[in-house]
C-alpha cells in the first residue's frame, strides 16, 4: 500500500491500459482477485489517474506482446519474460507512445470500464460463493455419511427419535 501512496499525489498523473484477459487470470483465490478488481474500480475515481481496459471482444489495434510502462516522454521500461529493458532513445519512446495511444483509444474508460471490471469481479464472487456452497455441501455429506462411529450413532438415535414420534 505504501507504493500506492504516490497515486494520490495530485501533482502527478497516471494512465494505465490493461487487457481484459489479464483481469481474468486466476493467479490467486477468487475472493482475492475480486477484492483487487474492486480496488481498481475505486482507484479509477482518483482525478489524476486514468484506467482503460481493452475488452476481449474488441478488435485490437496492435498485438500487446509485452507489458511496458512509459515515464513521461523520456523513458520506457519493457518487461519481458526473463528481464526488463529500459530505453531512452527518442525513436523507441515515440514507438511505444504511438502504440500506447492506439491501445488506449480502443480501451473502455470511465463508467463503461467500471461496468466491465465490476462484471468480472462479480463473476469471481459468484465462483467463490459456488465453491463455498459446494464445500459446505460436501462437508455436510461427510458428517452424515462419514465413517466416524459417533456420527453413525447420532444418526441412529435421531432416526429412532423420529420413528417414536
Amino acid at each position: 500500500m505504501e507504493r500506492q501512496a504516490v497515486l494520490y499525489d495530485s501533482q502527478r498523473e497516471f494512465h494505465f491500459v490493461i487487457c481484459e484477459h489479464v483481469l481474468r487470470w486466476r493467479i490467486c483465490p477468487p475472493a482475492i482477485i475480486a477484492t483487487q478488481l474492486e480496488r481498481l474500480v475505486s482507484l479509477s475515481r482518483i482525478p489524476n489517474l486514468t484506467i482503460g481496459v481493452l475488452p476481449a471482444k474488441r478488435l485490437m489495434p496492435d498485438f500487446p506482446m509485452t507489458c511496458f510502462s512509459m515515464h513521461d516522454d523520456r523513458l520506457v521500461i519493457v518487461e519481458t519474460f526473463h528481464s526488463e529493458i529500459t530505453t531512452r532513445d527518442p525513436r523507441d519512446v515515440a514507438l511505444y507512445m504511438s502504440t500506447f495511444l492506439r491501445l488506449d483509444a480502443a480501451a473502455l474508460h470511465g463508467d463503461d470500464m467500471r461496468d466491465l471490471i465490476e462484471g468480472i469481479r462479480d463473476e469471481f464472487f459468484q465462483e467463490r460463493n459456488a465453491k463455498g456452497a459446494a464445500m459446505e455441501s460436501r462437508s455436510d455429506s461427510a458428517r452424515i455419511a462419514g465413517p466416524g462411529r459417533q456420527d453413525a450413532r447420532t444418526l441412529r438415535r435421531k432416526r429412532r427419535g423420529q420413528e417414536a414420534g
